[in-house]
């Protein structure tokens, strides 16, 4: 892969030919099909209404997706990180349905649509890597969801923290969090004030710490214990239950 013609970082078009039968050949020429973009804070990718004719492959950064209200407001509905495919889901739509607007430096590999859709037909291992992924992208939507359906605001703070943590590999002890206070609060539906409060206390209960750009996760057990998806033994008549999120 070294001598590729293209010299485009790996990315998971071509890490799919780690487990497959995919040829050296196969994978160059679908690594010709990528441009490799680098994108500086609060850049515009795309917007909403403009023509849907390329998905992005987030290697490094993350993105925010809002879309517009009735109100002229840009509502945020969620977030993507490395490993996303943003894009993918407009694949039918003659334009974008929303905005995504980096939030931090983002490398990202950009493919058409329709040189996507030939990918995919003609190499299942790369489809099955991209159902993969798709599939844990709604499972951080779901958990998305289940934050906003949390009644309590710390259970809210904590749940959203937790589903920031990648569902493959180690909990990593520092998580990249450059949204705003304003930009969280509005994500898991609560008053910037209420949010600043809670993760004042939950720094405070040494469960977290919060400098600018990042999450550190202090006490793990504790912010699932905050969120509510946990119950140490010992400490309650139910059996300990441990969410499935590995967050």
């Amino acid at each position: 892969m070294e001598s590729c013609f293209c010299q485009i970082a790996s990315c998971v078009l071509c890490d799919a030919r780690m487990d497959s039968k995919i040829s050296s050949e196969q994978a160059c020429e679908i690594l010709g099909l990528l441009n490799r973009n680098s994108y500086g804070t609060r850049e515009i990718m795309f917007r909403e209404g403009e023509p849907s004719t390329h998905l992005f492959i987030v290697r490094e950064g993350q993105i925010k997706l809002t879309t517009s209200s009735t109100n002229g407001r840009d509502q945020i509905i969620g977030l993507g990180t490395a490993g996303h495919v943003i894009g993918f889901d407009t694949v039918e739509d003659d334009v974008y349905t929303y905005t995504a607007e980096t939030i931090a430096p983002v490398i990202a590999c950009k493919i058409q649509h329709k040189d996507m859709l030939r990918v995919l037909n003609q190499n299942p291992c790369v489809a099955m890597r991209i159902v993969e992924i798709l599939n844990e992208e709604l499972s951080q939507a779901k958990n998305l969801i289940r934050v906003l359906g949390q009644n309590g605001s710390v259970e809210r703070v904590a749940m959203f923290i937790l589903s920031l943590i990648p569902r493959r590999g180690a909990v990593p002890r520092e998580l990249s969090f450059p949204l705003s206070r304003e930009e969280m609060a509005e994500l898991i539906g609560l008053r910037i004030e209420t949010v600043s409060r809670v993760m004042a206390d939950l720094q405070r209960k040494k469960v977290i710490e919060a400098p600018r750009g990042c999450i550190r996760i202090l006490d793990l057990e504790q912010l699932r214990v905050h969120s509510g998806i946990y119950h140490p033994p010992g400490k309650t008549g139910k059996k300990a239950v441990l969410a499935s999120v590995k967050a």
